[in-house]
């Protein structure tokens, strides 16, 4: 065994050493000497580290550290003179976990940089379907140390199908919102709501939510209501000591895995033992649970359904681009202790606003018809809405959430600015346009409407700062103009 770790040492110092593949669930990894011998200098070697079977999750933690620090900045600024680099892939293009290294079994040296010593005892999962980690270590040309050691291992999940662990996608496949069953926590890979949603987070988003993403142990599971909605209260009971549980909800929402989109957070609870989650879900609307420990273990995760049936019965529901505009209209065939609806709007990722509220018209047995005209959007891209109906008591539903887009809306420019004699005014488009000047009392000074492009004469205007209003057939643009 030492001559293979010597003709190993001899063929690294003529050449870049070559990709290793380490496809086991119970092997150790070591760097390129071996437990016996120091690596080598101007060293550049790759490992990839995967498990022997794709339904088990990896894990390798380090059983000995002794890669050398730098008493300068090292490289590239990193407190280290060689380096020990783990991506969450299967090559260099994937995330870098982090770069490494550290003295702690020999001298105790450690990188000045916050987060680049390696330690005896870290462990590192992946966070990729493919489950594996690709791991690069380069050396300088001078002083070479004894390297590391880890182990390799695996766990064998125990998530039920539908379930994720923020890598996979859950799946919603219960029939309804009625489920009841144990979630083992002990064997998970490090996921976040991120790697399969578009959500961010904003200046409404709960420190309850990001405290539960920023936990080590997590559980999705997506659930679908039927066809008649519900409401709704969702439960979690620890089985294990757990200490404080955070379990929040976010939906409804659209298109699919790993890209769904549309949702706010319905609820977020966090205690040792966290209230319900209720909240009233409308017909085959679809929504997240999240569940979040610091420690592993076991919990119940279960729902009950309310039998009273939905105050309104929704008919159908449309959002439509017309030009600039953009018509919500919706038909009720029932409406039962209706306080009345809410309309939100997104522009693109951002937060969800109201912008309407529309009283009911409570006429229980007939069909009642709405419709909201949101004016002259300006924007590119994807614009959200999603309706929610209001009970009496406060309890509301929320609708599905739709989507238009705007594409290439172009502003209408006046120039010069100063103008003396002539203005000329362009939106880009051959379109009608009604070009309206006032003075600093509001007096109109001016009207014209012709075709654009316009060459406006306006060498009978006095001298002064204007408002100029031009009303297009696509927009409205009101722009300070001063002539000289």
């Amino acid at each position: 065994m030492r001559k293979l770790f010597t003709l190993a040492l001899a063929i690294c110092a003529t050449y870049l050493c070559a990709q290793t593949n380490i496809t086991s669930c119970s092997s150790s990894f070591t760097d390129i000497g071996g437990e016996s011998s120091q690596y080598i200098n101007s060293e550049s070697s790759e490992w990839l580290v995967c498990p022997d079977d794709n339904e088990k999750y990896l894990s390798i933690e380090f059983t000995y550290v002794d890669i050398e620090t730098a008493n300068d900045s090292g490289v590239n600024g990193s407190g280290c003179r060689d380096m020990l680099y783990i991506y969450d892939g299967m090559d260099d293009t994937a995330p870098l976990m982090g770069n490494y290294c550290g003295q702690g079994s020999t001298d105790g040296a450690t990188s000045f940089v916050e987060g680049n010593t390696l330690e005896v005892g870290m462990s590192f999962t992946p966070n990729n379907l493919d489950g594996c980690f690709f791991i690069k270590f380069e050396s300088d040309a001078q002083n070479t140390r004894n390297g590391w050691s880890a182990i390799v291992e695996c766990c064998d999940p125990s998530l039920r199908s539908e379930m994720s662990d923020g890598v996979n996608c859950p799946e919603a496949i219960n029939g309804g919102v009625v489920f009841d069953f144990d979630v083992d926590m002990s064997c998970m890979r490090q996921g976040v709501i991120s790697n399969f949603t578009d959500y961010e987070y904003g200046e409404f988003t709960p420190a309850c939510m990001i405290n539960a993403e920023e936990l080590p142990h997590k559980v999705y599971y997506k659930f679908q209501a039927n066809s008649n909605g519900s409401f709704t209260s969702i439960n979690v009971d620890p089985i294990d000591d757990l200490g404080e549980i955070t379990v929040y909800a976010i939906g409804p929402l659209q298109g699919t895995c790993p890209e769904y989109t549309g949702g706010f957070i319905v609820d977020c609870q966090r205690a040792e033992d966290p209230s319900s989650l209720i909240f009233n879900m409308s017909a085959h609307s679809s929504y997240m649970i999240v569940v979040a420990s610091e420690v592993e273990g076991s919990f119940r995760l279960f729902s009950d359904v309310g039998t009273s049936s939905l105050p309104v019965e929704m008919i159908s529901y449309e959002v439509v681009k017309e030009k600039n505009d953009v018509s919500i209209e919706w038909t009720t065939a029932q409406e039962v202790n209706n306080k009345g609806f809410e309309l939100y709007r997104a522009f693109g990722n951002q937060d969800f606003e109201m912008i309407a509220q529309i009283d009911p018209k409570g006429d229980y047995s007939s069909v009642n018809e709405y419709n909201f005209v949101d004016q002259n959007i300006n924007s590119n891209g994807d614009v959200f809405y999603f309706i929610r109906q209001v009970d009496l008591d406060g309890n509301y539903t929320d609708y599905d959430v739709k989507s238009v887009r705007f594409e290439n809306q172009k502003t209408i420019s006046a120039f010069p600015n100063p103008a003396t004699n002539r203005l000329y005014i362009d939106s880009g488009n051959d379109e009608k346009a009604t070009v309206t000047i006032y003075n600093s009392v509001g007096s109109s000074v001016y009207q014209r409407q012709m075709l654009l492009p316009m060459d406006l004469d306006v060498s009978n205007i006095p001298m002064g700062v204007y408002t100029m209003v031009i009303e297009s057939e696509s927009k409205v643009e009101t722009i300070r103009q001063v002539f000289n």
